[in-house]
């Protein structure tokens, strides 16, 4: 139950740091988390409907937490966490592979956020390696089957 709790505990946090600890830069130059709070919601949410992959994470991370603007949408979340994630955004495929581990707004997928986290850490995401130690502990033997044949494909 504590493991548990530990587990949910650093995923919060995580989902907390990942889109933010550093900014995102874009093609146009915009910056994305704490460093970048230059561009207006409207202006994120107009950037990820362009396609921008960062500013999908950007708002993944925002839908996935809610404040006291906007209200928690995990499965909206999700949507566009897997949009950035397979765009190929470090961050997006981190903050996809926690909802991908945790279930929410999503069904629970040990092995696809294996190997989401694995691709956010080969492009050097460094709390991508945390996160997948933790998978690792908690992934059954088929699940870690299932997950290097996604890695091999």
């Amino acid at each position: 139950m504590i493991k548990r709790l530990a587990f949910i505990f650093f995923c919060l946090m995580l989902i907390g740091s990942v889109a933010t600890s550093r900014g995102d830069s874009t093609p146009s130059g915009q910056t994305y988390g704490e460093e970048g709070q230059t561009l207006s919601f409207k202006a994120l949410v107009s950037d990820a409907h362009a396609g921008n992959h960062a500013a999908q994470a950007a708002y993944c991370k925002i839908l996935a937490l809610g404040d006291q603007e906007f209200a928690k949408n995990l499965e909206e979340a999700t949507r566009w966490c897997q949009k950035s994630a397979e765009g190929g955004n470090a961050r997006g495929q981190l903050l996809y592979a926690i909802l991908l581990r945790t279930g929410n707004g999503v069904k629970k997928d040990a092995s696809a956020a294996y190997y989401w986290a694995t691709k956010s850490y080969k492009q050097g995401d460094p709390e991508a390696h945390s996160y997948l130690r933790f998978i690792e502990e908690e992934m059954t033997s088929e699940e870690r089957e299932r997950a290097e044949a996604l890695l091999r494909d």
